[in-house]
């Protein structure tokens, strides 16, 4: 945002774009291994029971925090949940 002197409204979509296409190299990267290893799972249903219910209950909040707040007080969020994640990665 800084950089490219993005507003949020446009720094969230080109976020979710980045997050798909790492999502789309991580399945290839998957299926790669698992025409080499035909005994291995493809998909670790585990994760997925709980990654996919959270990640579309953050993409619909999102949708939602997008519409109701202005940019200012997405930037200020964004900003909180940034610094939070730095202060636990730092302490780990």
């Amino acid at each position: 945002m800084y950089v490219e002197d993005f507003q949020p409204t446009e720094a969230f979509p080109i976020a979710t774009i980045l997050i798909f296409i790492c999502s789309l190299s991580t399945y290839y990267s998957g299926v790669k291994h698992k025409l080499k290893n035909h005994d291995s799972d493809f998909v670790n249903l585990d994760f997925s029971i709980i990654f996919c219910p959270m990640m579309l209950l953050g993409t619909k909040l999102g949708t939602i925090l997008n519409k109701v707040f202005s940019s200012f007080i997405l930037f200020l969020i964004l900003i909180f949940i940034l610094a939070s994640a730095f202060k636990k990665t730092y302490k780990r």
